[in-house]
């Protein structure tokens, strides 16, 4: 029988691919989000793909950010970048709905 571990092969190519391409990072986190991994590893990541690339002005990545800090339980830090990114979002040219329901939602979950 024939057996290959999907998350081993997951995790060595995270490894490998974040060096060749910053975007890896945010790859990487939302894996972590979908199959529920270490939470405090993925806020490692995002916050340095955001410090790297100069990405906190754009509300996509603050709410994957929202989204850990909220797993974390960490309240007052989560419903303040959804906040952040639901003002980007407002702000954007397509006023992107989708992200200003899903940040909403995060800060919905802690009252």
């Amino acid at each position: 029988m024939l057996q290959v571990s999907f998350d081993e092969e997951v995790m060595a190519a995270i490894s490998e691919h974040m060096k060749v391409e910053p975007i890896n990072y945010v790859r990487a986190v939302q894996y972590y989000l979908a199959y529920d991994k270490d939470m405090h590893q993925a806020l490692e990541w995002i916050n340095a793909y955001l410090e790297m690339e100069g990405h906190d002005t754009h509300f996509w990545y603050l709410y994957l950010k929202a989204e850990i800090l909220a797993r974390l339980g960490d309240k007052k830090q989560s419903i303040r970048v959804a906040e952040r990114s639901i003002e980007l979002a407002k702000k954007s040219s397509r006023g992107d709905l989708g992200y200003i329901k899903r940040n909403q939602a995060i800060i919905n979950s802690f009252k």
